[in-house]
């Protein structure tokens, strides 16, 4: 290939179809055909209002209420009516292979198809979609960032990944660079929400001088909190990174998505 890819859209193309594949047992043909699927354009439209109005979210429920219609909160209604329909086709058929919808199908039969469980049985299917596509692309996208950044790197997660077998799941959860690296990419540029609420404990918390209340909501900035001193690591040249891990004085580091629920 002679010309410069957008790897952008590679990873979004291919976090989507990932995500079909192991969600509902089909693909949906982005990266052969290299061009968007509408579904993914209107669910970055949709997400868009997520984070400016995750702090005061009585807002957009308001919106949601009254104002279904309007501006991107009608994007926000049809892609829930997509993801949906997902479901719905997925029912209609009985792949060999188990996929995510066969676990969320065998909870329905078995608790009986209720209003209640054709509810939840929606909300799980937004989450898969969501949380399976529009959070895994760009968490690849800035992966292939920092290795291009950084090719000493990538030459040692090569080095790792020569010796096991890439399709052994269990072999590669413990692979100490490839992890690493895929843990510090996630520290670096949190893809989930960045701004968080949290309630504090019944009996409240100090953070810094201040005095929180018990029971009040505070905002954890993913972004903020992964950027403090106290989550660097400095790795000398020829370190062995297992080791570094290990006698890692503070684990939050290596467990991006933890760090909030200590704060």
């Amino acid at each position: 290939m002679k010309r410069p890819v957008v790897i952008n859209e590679v990873m979004y193309w291919f976090a989507f179809d990932s995500m079909g594949e192991f969600a509902f047992n089909q693909d949906f043909g982005m990266m052969r055909r290299q061009e968007w699927h509408f579904a993914v354009t209107l669910f970055r439209r949709a997400l868009s209002i997520v984070g400016p109005f995750a702090p005061p979210i009585w807002l957009i429920k308001v919106g949601f209420t009254f104002l279904p219609w309007f501006w991107k909160i009608g994007d926000w209604f049809k892609m829930l009516a997509f993801c949906n329909q997902q479901m719905l086709s997925r029912m209609k058929t009985r792949p060999e292979e188990k996929d995510t919808s066969s676990f969320f199908l065998d909870e329905a039969d078995k608790e009986g198809h209720s209003e209640s469980m054709q509810n939840w049985l929606k909300g799980g299917t937004a989450t898969v979609i969501v949380a399976g596509s529009d959070t895994t692309a760009p968490s690849l996208t800035f992966l292939s960032y920092l290795l291009a950044k950084h090719p000493e790197h990538a030459e040692k997660i090569h080095a790792e990944l020569a010796v096991v077998d890439p399709l052994d799941l269990n072999a590669i959860s413990v692979l100490p660079q490839l992890n690493g690296t895929i843990n510090e990419a996630m520290r670096l540029y949190p893809v989930a929400t960045t701004v968080v609420s949290r309630e504090t404990l019944p009996k409240g918390i100090m953070i810094g001088d201040t005095f929180i209340p018990g029971n009040t909501k505070v905002l954890a900035p993913r972004w903020v909190i992964f950027r403090l001193k106290k989550f660097h690591l400095r790795f000398l040249p020829g370190e062995d990174g297992k080791e570094v891990l290990r006698d890692m004085r503070d684990q939050l580091t290596a467990q991006p998505r933890k760090i909030e629920a200590y704060v």
